[in-house]
């Protein structure tokens, strides 16, 4: 009884027509007794790996298959497809890149399948039951119902699970169908209990084909990493050429150490197979480097490989910044390490185009992923088939306070009650929970890209997108576990707004002064908003306490600043003053770098290292065990580690405060190689903040979303910078600084316009010339893009300062709140043009000092100051202790370049003026 097979199994992966959970589903299996089950998804192979993996772990035989829509002479009918084998499972691969399709029974036809025939829909096919039988598959199997007769076939009782064994399943499972607009199954069912399931069959029903386990279907241990040359060893031939080439081409001192780290990396990559993954990833950096794309100086643990230093895939020097390439690639772990790269967002996908061509349309995709039933959302989706009033949930969502990415259970009994008040049946909320979290739609990975030395069809499921290109149906954590190669290109708007930078200024990441006196001043006074990983209020008063002296200390911060090691600040912060003593033991010693205070991954491998003489590969071991809580591993280890350490001379009470320290650390311990490439970065977008103020800021506002730009822009006024609305006359598509002066908003800043009209408008007046009058302009764009392009620029002002206007008004007379300023002036409305209120500067220059304000100094300084920035602003300097001081006898340029003078001066915290923002102003 036990060998009885469930295979018309529906996991949530079959969107909105299952509620199934496969891990809790299987674990029923388990604990029913079951030997085998078969899971076959609605037009999806999504789900199969992770099925036949978590089936392995409680030992259980896994049938992987697909249900579809079959045809026999034009009469459809449903049934389910399993692979007997390999090729059964390439078969079942390309039969489903195109889902809903209907698929004639005789072109699937394949000795490499099992054919499932329905039960349930037995008027459907057996007419053709015939030809069906008389079809070459390697086993046709009935599904039979009680008091059906079998037609001499294999067969099995037929089953149809839909949703798992818990109260409340079976209506979640109907409403869930009905959000899809499906018809949900009348004889949808959970796991049955194995001992009863089969009472009303007679003991008949075994078939010889599920004696045996279920078939291996995928191939998991094979390999399909494309090869750049012409085999395995040819490329580590290239590889080794060409890190020598470049380590010599760098050179670094002294070069010696260097050269021997090389080696080591290389023999440690050419080992373990590795070499073409270098390789394949230096081809599309260089690429990226040709073509102007920013790639960013390394994340995650590849930071730690000097191979991928001189390559050029990372831009960090490992030995400098002490971090370890055991880290990143263990010997003692078989599986790829992660070669991840941030890059520009707005050409990311240039390189995954570059990959297809690269490597072959067929062997290149994108991972695919799946958005949920969110908070949110499910109680929506639910209230609406409940037909519960959308005021009513409105209210209840306002109430709640849910968020996106918070969960009901977040909510609390709170949540709960308010929904009990509308719905007293309970219902809704009952459901909502059940149904909270389950894949609703497909998706595609922000990062996640696949590649193959064979046609990603013949290997895994895969869809098309809408222009024809590959996306897995698979998750990451699939992909991964059958061994295909697997890139992380992660879009990163930093590196957007870097690259408008790099368009007009080459101060280049490798080549920036790491003590710059500007950029340390910048980050010690906390002015950091916009910087990437340092733009928050918590890490800008880190910065002002801590006030950094050279572009390490940034990597700290990057580490510091989380959950965790933010309860190690103040220790650290005071060590560093040497206001406390760093401890004089082995942590005091090993971690000097951080003041005693543990902080990274690599200094517990040291650590271990030290103490116990783990080798860096085992030491790498004992961190994913400490990192992942492994209970069972770290019982195993904390005797291993004991032995060690007394064998190395420690004592029984030292080797326990360390144990427990160890394990403490476990929760927070951070990737350094991660922190130095990130803070590196951090400190680098400071260095161009501090000395390119305009380009920085232009960059920044081409790239923000628009729910920040409005806040972003008063940042920018504030400290000096003016920014003009858009002008036809020198407006391009995005924001750009003139002549390091002020900064002229884009055409694509207007709502209602889109990229492509902003380009043609910037495109007419270099192909037509200037636009010389409105009516000229007016009419050109009408020409070129329509009337409601031209009305567009109108109404935002653009065509304002061309000659044929009413009145010429300065433009910051444009902040005027009088709609009535000039003869006949018609008003701009901001709000509605721009989508916030326009920013404008107003009142004194405001100057915050740390220290008491010295009159005497401050009117000396001051005064030298207006001899170069001349004009009509006033100063007032205070701090935060209340005292303050108004020069208005002396007077100075409100402009970013007299405030940034200010702003370099001794103890100056803070410079800035007052903003007010303006919805309307005239023309």
């Amino acid at each position: 009884m036990q060998s009885f097979p469930l295979l018309n199994i529906w996991s949530a992966y079959s969107l909105l027509q299952s509620t199934w959970d496969l891990t809790v589903g299987l674990t029923e299996l388990q604990n029913a007794g079951f030997t085998q089950a078969g899971l076959a998804d609605y037009y999806s192979l999504a789900a199969t790996e992770r099925f036949e993996y978590e089936a392995r772990l409680r030992n259980l035989h896994a049938w992987l298959g697909v249900s579809v829509v079959l045809e026999a002479k034009g009469q459809p009918f449903p049934a389910s497809l399993y692979a007997l084998d390999h090729s059964g499972w390439q078969e079942l691969c390309r039969l489903i890149t195109d889902p809903g399709q209907v698929l004639n029974v005789e072109e699937v036809s394949s000795r490499h399948l099992l054919l499932l025939l329905w039960g349930h829909s037995r008027v459907a096919w057996e007419s053709d039951f015939p030809l069906i039988h008389s079809l070459p598959f390697g086993e046709v199997v009935e599904e039979l119902l009680p008091s059906a007769r079998a037609h001499g076939i294999g067969w099995i009782p037929s089953y149809p699970v839909r949703f798992n064994r818990r109260p409340g399943a079976d209506e979640a499972y109907r409403v869930l169908t009905r959000l899809g607009e499906y018809e949900p199954s009348a004889h949808a069912l959970a796991i049955p209990d194995s001992r009863t399931a089969l009472a009303s069959y007679p003991e008949s029903w075994r078939s010889l084909l599920f004696e045996d386990k279920a078939p291996d279907v995928l191939a998991r241990n094979a390999s399909y990493m494309p090869q750049v040359t012409k085999g395995d060893e040819e490329d580590a031939r290239l590889l080794r050429e060409m890190a020598r080439q470049r380590l010599h081409q760098w050179n670094p001192q002294p070069i010696s150490r260097y050269v021997q780290r090389l080696e080591q990396e290389l023999a440690v990559i050419t080992q373990m197979g590795f070499s073409s993954y270098f390789l394949i990833v230096e081809d599309l950096v260089h690429f990226a480097t040709d073509n102007h794309i920013a790639i960013g100086p390394g994340r995650g643990s590849a930071a730690g490989s000097l191979v991928a230093r001189v390559l050029g895939i990372t831009r960090v020097d490992p030995i400098k910044y002490g971090l370890i390439f055991e880290r990143f690639l263990n010997p003692h772990r078989r599986n790829l390490p992660d070669i991840d790269l941030d890059v520009d967002s707005l050409k990311r996908h240039e390189l995954i185009a570059y990959l297809r061509r690269r490597w072959g349309r067929a062997h290149v995709a994108q991972i695919g992923t799946y958005g949920t039933l969110g908070a949110r959302a499910v109680l929506r989706d639910v209230a609406r088939i409940f037909q519960i009033p959308i005021e009513q949930v409105d209210k209840v969502l306002e109430q709640s306070r849910l968020v996106s990415g918070m969960h009901l259970a977040e909510g609390g009994e709170s949540l709960r009650e308010r929904m009990m008040k509308v719905d007293p049946t309970g219902q809704w909320w009952k459901i909502s929970r059940l149904l909270e979290g389950l894949p609703r739609h497909a998706s595609i990975h922000a990062a996640g890209v696949v590649l193959s030395s064979r046609s990603l069809e013949e290997l895994i499921p895969c869809s098309q997108d809408g222009e024809g290109n590959l996306v897995t149906q698979m998750d990451m954590a699939s992909v991964e576990r059958l061994g295909l190669l697997k890139l992380d290109l992660l879009g990163l708007r930093t590196l957007s707004v870097l690259d408008r930078i790099h368009r007009r200024h080459d101060d280049q990441f490798d080549t920036v002064d790491p003590t710059d006196p500007r950029t340390l001043k910048l980050l010690g006074r906390g002015d950091t908003d916009a910087i990437f990983q340092l733009d928050g209020k918590g890490v800008r008063q880190l910065l002002q306490r801590l006030k950094p002296q050279q572009a390490k200390d940034i990597i700290d911060v990057v580490a510091l600043y989380r959950p965790g090691p933010m309860d190690t600040i103040e220790t650290y912060l005071l060590r560093r003053r040497g206001s406390k003593e760093i401890p004089q033991d082995i942590l005091g010693r090993l971690c000097r770098d951080t003041f005693g205070v543990m902080l990274y991954q690599e200094q517990l491998m040291m650590l271990v290292q030290e103490v116990a003489g783990y080798s860096l590969a085992e030491a790498d071991l004992f961190r994913r065990a400490v990192s992942k809580k492994d209970h069972e591993s770290l019982r195993e280890m904390a005797v291993d580690f004991a032995e060690r350490c007394q064998a190395h001379g420690l004592q029984t009470d030292e080797t326990l405060n360390l144990w427990q320290r160890i394990l403490a650390f476990g929760d927070y311990g951070f990737n350094k190689s991660h922190a130095a490439a990130y803070g590196l970065l951090s400190y680098y977008m400071a260095f161009l903040k501090s000395h390119y103020p305009l380009d920085f800021w232009a960059a920044e506002f081409s790239t923000v979303g628009t729910e920040r730009l409005g806040y972003e822009m008063t940042l920018a006024v504030s400290q000096g910078i003016v920014v003009h609305p858009p002008d036809i006359r020198y407006s391009g598509q995005d924001f750009h600084a003139v002549d390091d002066d002020v900064i002229v908003s884009g055409l694509s800043l207007i709502r209602g316009m889109n990229l492509d009209s902003a380009s043609q408008i910037e495109q007419e007046r270099q192909e037509g010339g200037p636009y010389q009058t409105r009516q000229e302009a007016y009419n050109r764009i009408i020409r070129r893009l329509g009337q409601r392009v031209a009305d567009l620029l109108e109404e935002a002002g653009c065509l304002a300062l061309l000659p044929g206007t009413i009145r010429h008004p300065k433009q910051m007379e444009f902040f005027s709140d009088s709609p009535n300023s000039g003869s006949g002036s018609r008003v701009v409305n901001a709000l509605r043009s721009f989508g916030f209120r326009w920013p404008h500067a107003v009142g004194p220059i405001y100057v915050r000092v740390t220290g008491p304000v010295d009159v005497r100094w401050w009117h000396r300084t001051l005064s030298e100051l207006a001899k170069t920035f001349p004009g009509s602003c006033g100063v007032v300097v205070g701090n935060k202790e209340g005292q303050a001081h108004r020069f208005d006898s002396i007077m100075l340029e409100p402009t970013w370049k007299s405030l940034d003078a200010i702003r370099q001066l001794p103890e100056v915290a803070a410079c800035g003026r007052r903003v007010e923002s303006k919805e309307r102003w005239p023309i």
